[in-house]
């Protein structure tokens, strides 16, 4: 019998990348708070929430999708999604609910809506990921093993590069929270300023004191438009210089190894 047990056993291949998780430096706080306990914990707290990216949901399904694995016949052979605990506990309240005669709404509700492939299809997979840190570094190492070595490869380069894709997108939208933001600011001191202009015109009027001719003042202000012009442009050139230079530093240990 051990004969045909090991004759009968299927061989896995295990694929993994290293992956470096690395925070931006806040602006925002002191020497102190850098180097000190706060800096500590903050860049503790980002670790573990990275960690728990790279195994949630959302970014699973968005691997499922980007790889079509409905359409992998070797992921889909014998993949059946597993029923959790809570899942098979509500089915069966909901069917003490119903009664003959009677259907129950919570039930219809329950049994109603349609489960997208893609979820399901991430649940197994999330279930076959492994997520592990290497001790006293900001190295992350993320596996996962299947029958086919093909498929076990892309599966780890492609959750890989949708983290990155993730990270990037995140960063990019608090950059233009930000910039919405300071845009918003510069409009209202626009606007404080060009009525304190105008109340500083109206005391030199009656207090009879020299300012700015009409046209001199439009021409310093046209002046100003194109110098702040001028400046918004270097700033938006420096941005995107400073965003390709850090997506081409962002190195992925891609290269498959099997066990």
């Amino acid at each position: 019998s051990v004969g045909i047990k090991t004759f009968n056993t299927v061989p896995k291949y295990k694929a993994m990348t290293t992956l470096l998780i690395k925070e931006e430096g806040s602006k925002m706080l002191s020497i102190e708070d850098e180097f000190g306990y706060q800096r500590r914990v903050m860049n503790l707290r980002f670790y573990n929430t990275q960690l728990k990216l790279l195994k949630s949901k959302s970014l699973v399904e968005r691997v499922v999708r980007k790889m079509n694995l409905p359409a992998r016949p070797e992921f889909s052979a014998g993949q059946k999604p597993k029923k959790s605990l809570t899942t098979t506990v509500k089915n069966i309240i909901s069917l003490r609910w119903i009664v003959p005669g009677k259907k129950s709404e919570v039930g219809n509700l329950m049994y109603s809506i349609p489960s997208s492939p893609y979820a399901e299809i991430a649940n197994v997979l999330q279930d076959g990921i492994e997520v592990s840190s290497i001790r006293n570094t900001n190295l992350v190492e993320v596996s996962y093993e299947s029958p086919h070595p093909v498929l076990c490869s892309d599966i780890v380069n492609t959750l890989a590069e949708e983290f990155i894709s993730f990270s990037v997108e995140k960063r990019y939208e608090t950059t233009q929270q930000a910039s919405d933001f300071l845009s918003e600011q510069i409009a209202n001191l626009r606007g404080d300023l060009a009525a304190r202009e105008k109340e500083l015109q109206r005391y030199g009027k009656r207090k009879e004191l020299f300012f700015l001719s009409d046209t001199e003042s439009t021409t310093m202000s046209k002046f100003a438009d194109l110098t702040e012009a001028y400046t918004q442009s270097q700033i938006r050139r420096i941005k995107a210089e400073a965003s390709y230079r850090e997506l081409k530093e962002l190195e992925v240990d891609s290269l498959p190894q099997f066990v």
